[in-house]
């Protein structure tokens, strides 16, 4: 069973590429895609990003279908004095009432360095009026290295450890090993499961070999690994593999294309049908020339879900295999779980905003979706 975070692989690949570029793009529009097989891409959201800042960084992200153009969500982003994020506010447009309603929140605290320290999920409920505490990720750092990732959940106002991922770094700062721990609850220690090592080639992550920890030892063969192609040191292909006991055997690619500007302007995800890879997600993107206090965004995308809205299959994509897939409501109630991380049927789920739980071990992350 697969345990590794998909934020863990990102924060490996966080690594590989920054640009000395004196002029900042920002993201205008991103459109999202599926592969319907005729062979054409379907078309189901747009994302319009607003910058209410002077163009810095995003301030709202308003989500809405296609073709119909129908408001779905936004996501309202408030930043500190250092241009830090500080509060992400969740909101679907009711079309009965004609207004945003708040569902959810994410805060972001830092510590004196300027850090990130805290990053609080939190759930709104209609009924108080209030936010609860629901998932936290704590950050802990030494001489400017993230060392530390804890993930934590809130039972009865009390904050409660479930995974950890703690990071060795080379002498550039880049991480080269990461392992995995589980909370035991019954011996109330930390349980390793397993470990990323990393290889860079000129500075540049090409490979990430996953272990397991077995019967009190790290596995020699990993059973996982990661390949990272680049043109120049911008990364193109990042293809995920699995080993069968005998070889490599494929599993998902994620290839990316970029503007005369180096920005980038088309993802897609494709599978490994045995033969030949297939498409089956693509995003692109529209940018232009910022302010000068723009960054790129700050969120990274942990999981895909899609079409967005739905009215009958989710379809989830990762570059790890998911244990579960969950289906909760704005409210926190648990809708329907499943097995299955491929897709999960939801015809018989009412319209409305709701919250897709993928879950990787005790780790977890979430996507709005639009069921209608």
């Amino acid at each position: 069973m697969k345990n590794l975070t998909l934020l863990a692989v990102l924060f490996f690949l966080s690594f590989g590429y920054s640009s000395d570029a004196q002029t900042v793009y920002k993201v205008d529009e991103r459109r999202i895609y599926s592969w319907d097989g005729n062979p054409d891409w379907n078309q189901h959201s747009t994302e319009q990003y607003i910058y209410a800042n002077g163009g810095n960084k995003e301030t709202s992200i308003i989500t809405s279908s296609f073709p119909g153009g129908e408001v779905l969500y936004q996501d309202l982003k408030t930043y500190n004095a250092n241009n830090d994020i500080i509060l992400e506010v969740t909101q679907f447009w009711n079309s009965v009432t004609l207004q945003w309603e708040t569902t959810a929140q994410t805060v972001y605290t830092y510590n004196l360095s300027g850090e990130l320290e805290y990053e609080t999920d939190q759930s709104y409920n209609f009924v108080t009026q209030m936010f609860t505490d629901a998932f936290r990720t704590k950050n802990e750092y030494l001489n400017g290295n993230l060392i530390r990732i804890t993930f934590q959940k809130s039972e009865n106002g009390v904050w409660v450890d479930e995974d950890k991922f703690e990071y060795s770094h080379n002498t550039s700062g880049q991480p080269v090993e990461e392992i995995e721990s589980l909370w035991n609850t019954t011996t109330m220690m930390w349980d390793p499961i397993e470990r990323a090592i990393a290889t860079y080639t000129s500075g540049l992550l090409t490979k990430l070999e996953i272990y397991k920890y077995t019967n009190g030892s790290w596995e020699t063969q990993p059973f996982e690994q990661y390949l990272l192609e680049y043109n120049g040191m911008l990364q193109t292909k990042f293809t995920w593999q699995s080993w069968d006991g005998a070889q490599w055997v494929n599993e998902d690619l994620e290839t990316s294309a970029y503007d005369a500007n180096d920005n980038l302007e088309e993802l897609i995800y494709w599978s490994w049908s045995g033969s030949v890879w297939e498409p089956y997600y693509k995003e692109e993107t529209d940018n232009s020339v910022a302010g000068p206090l723009s960054s790129t965004v700050f969120d990274s995308e942990n999981f895909k879900v899609y079409p967005n809205p739905v009215s009958e299959i989710i379809n989830i994509t990762s570059k790890t295999p998911i244990d579960k897939v969950e289906l909760y409501s704005v409210l926190g109630l648990k809708i329907m779980e499943s097995p299955n991380y491929k897709n999960i049927n939801v015809s018989h789920i009412k319209s409305g905003l709701y919250l897709v739980k993928a879950s990787i071990g005790r780790s977890s992350t979430t996507k709005k979706i639009v069921i209608k």
